[in-house]
């Protein structure tokens, strides 16, 4: 199993890079804030069948923070940039947590032929305006307690059930960045 942590010159700063297996490359973009070093079991799993990527984004960990303003555009030029450098040509596996799942939108939707697929963990919603404006059941337990309750009531529930419960809300526009 191939390892390595290399610093790399991206849109003229230095940032450091995690790479670990060989085979088709798989890109984890980690959340806001976020060490790519929390995500070290993933990889290790990962890394048994595929080219695992992660980068610490300007400012974290030992990359420079740069002069480009930071915004998920930023990353989606510093990501396109990247990887040519990693010799990764072909369309990629991307994962984005959280913040990272946001970026991993905007890096999709502006370069789908890049994206062999797109796994959101946890993600921010490029719709997260409007997420805010719904009454969700799930979301009101008053407290800890109450929480865990109704989790284990909804874990009992049937898919239908849960639809009828949850009234999911599909977007189809998604606003630009």
């Amino acid at each position: 199993m191939k390892e390595q942590i290399r610093s790399m010159k991206v849109r003229g700063a230095a940032m450091e890079v995690w790479e670990m297996g060989e085979g088709p490359p798989v890109i984890i973009l980690t959340g806001m804030n976020s060490p790519i070093w929390e995500w070290h079991a993933v990889v290790h799993a990962l890394s048994v069948q595929y080219r695992v990527i992660l980068f610490h984004r300007p400012g974290l960990g030992k990359s420079e923070l740069g002069e480009a303003i930071r915004r998920t555009g930023a990353l989606t030029e510093e990501l396109a940039e990247l990887l040519p450098l990693l010799s990764v040509h072909e369309p990629v596996v991307l994962i984005g947590h959280s913040y990272g799942g946001l970026c991993a939108q905007h890096f999709a939707r502006s370069r789908p032929f890049m994206i062999k697929a797109l796994l959101l963990v946890d993600s921010t919603s490029v719709n997260l305006h409007r997420l805010d404006a719904l009454m969700l059941p799930v979301m009101d337990a008053e407290d800890d307690a109450a929480w865990l309750e109704t989790c284990r009531i909804y874990s009992e529930k049937t898919s239908e059930e849960l639809k009828d419960l949850i009234a999911p809300v599909v977007f189809l526009a998604c606003p630009p960045y």
